[in-house]
């Protein structure tokens, strides 16, 4: 009986198969999006962007000045756990106070400042040149400008019902302007 269902079973998917086929696709650049897209409040988008941006400046002042507590209170789970792997102790304060990753029986210099943000830091914005932020109710993608119209992209996201720095890559490459 069991042999005669699986028969049938395989009898019927492949008369089905030449019965139906699904209809070519359309050229790409006919193709529609039919995902919910929420209009949101300009004004939030606003508040979004600034909340974002004065957490960015405060992981930034506490590296700035050395408080690594501070500064990782700040991170994503996934980026504390990154300093954390990078340390023989498993110690993600003393990844950042060393300066020195190791990663991959590799020891890489960096430094928590520079790396993450930028040297001489001028400015932290929405928009850099030709790029211009991504931004979601839960991610953030800012630009560390420093004084020669460089950046590196950083990106905040919201853990925990606050904005935190998630760096998954430590010196994600510059820009320029």
């Amino acid at each position: 009986m069991y042999r005669l269902a699986i028969i049938f079973a395989s009898l019927l998917t492949i008369s089905c198969t030449r019965y139906y086929s699904l209809p070519d696709a359309p050229p790409k650049e006919e193709w529609q999006s039919h995902a919910i897209e929420e209009s949101e409040n300009p004004q939030e988008v606003t508040l979004r962007q600034l909340e974002a941006k004065r957490a960015s400046i405060q992981v930034y002042s506490a590296l700035l000045s050395k408080d690594w507590d501070k500064a990782l209170s700040l991170m994503s789970a996934e980026t504390v756990a990154l300093f954390r792997s990078a340390s023989p102790s498993e110690d993600p304060k003393l990844t950042l106070e060393s300066g020195v990753l190791e990663l991959r029986g590799q020891s890489i210099p960096f430094d928590p400042v520079a790396d993450i943000f930028i040297t001489n830091l001028s400015d932290i914005r929405t928009d850099f040149g030709e790029e211009v932020a991504d931004s979601t109710k839960t991610r953030q993608i800012l630009f560390a400008v420093d004084g020669n119209k460089r950046a590196r992209k950083i990106a905040m996201i919201k853990e925990g019902g606050i904005w935190v720095l998630h760096s998954p890559m430590i010196k994600s490459p510059i820009i320029q302007e």
